[in-house]
């Protein structure tokens, strides 16, 4: 059980502090036990979620040694694999869902590609794109912050850094549905 006050990751809300826990706030006779997460910037926003664990992720972050091996691992990581256009929204989101820092990194990669490709044909890539990378960015690089004590920015430019062997040289339209 999480106390309050700290930080954990809650699935594709990313980090979130656990500001205490209460009985079910919906009524219905639902005597579990919730936590109230608050989203780490937005100070506005409430999660309730099953202490006992919901349909999404729950976790503690990962310590310092944790965050070093995902950052050994991360240049090995390669693209989602996504064999149909109708599938990617559900696999960028089952990505996003997993809270797991490799997963995060794959999606990452995965748009990267698209983008590089999407510029040779000059074209765009899609919002879901772009929405997905962001969602994962954010909440991969927030958790490391606040795991290495690095600001996001710094957290930013290590990934651009280790990540810029992932896209060298450039991958093929086949590569796009590489796996890791």
């Amino acid at each position: 059980m999480f106390i309050t006050g700290e930080k954990i990751v809650y699935g594709p809300n990313g980090v979130c502090t656990v500001k205490g826990t209460c009985t079910s706030p919906f009524g219905g006779g639902d005597m579990r036990i919730y936590y109230i997460l608050q989203p780490l910037d937005s100070a506005d926003s409430v999660i309730y979620t099953p202490a006992e664990g919901g349909k999404a992720v729950i976790r503690p972050l990962l310590t310092p040694e944790e965050a070093a091996a995902v950052l050994k691992e991360a240049p090995k990581c390669r693209s989602l694999a996504v064999h149909s256009e109708k599938q990617r929204r559900d696999i960028y989101r089952a990505a996003l869902a997993s809270a797991e820092p490799l997963e995060y990194i794959r999606l990452i990669i995965t748009v990267q590609h698209r983008r590089a490709a999407a510029m040779r044909t000059h074209r765009h890539i899609a919002v879901t794109d772009t929405e997905f990378e962001r969602a994962a960015r954010y909440s991969l690089f927030n958790e490391f912050a606040i795991v290495l004590g690095k600001s996001y920015g710094e957290i930013d430019e290590m990934f651009r850094n280790i990540l810029a062997s992932a896209f060298d040289p450039m991958p093929s339209a086949e590569d796009d549905t590489a796996e890791l």
